[in-house]
């Protein structure tokens, strides 16, 4: 078998894997992000109903 081939082959997985690796954290990245916004967002709206609790238990 040709050296040549074996090593277009070879080339080409390695590219393959380099643009899978790179799709994969990119999604990981947004994963991450979006997780920690929605957190955020999450701890802002418990903070809110426990103002809006505190002020409503000092005004009875």
């Amino acid at each position: 078998m040709n050296i040549n081939l074996i090593l277009y082959i070879l080339v080409a997985i390695f590219v393959l894997s380099g643009i899978a690796v790179f799709i994969w954290s990119l999604v990981d990245t947004i994963r991450v992000r979006s997780s920690a916004d929605y957190s955020e967002i999450r701890e802002e709206k418990i903070r809110a109903a426990k103002e809006r609790f505190k002020n409503r238990k000092g005004n009875d």
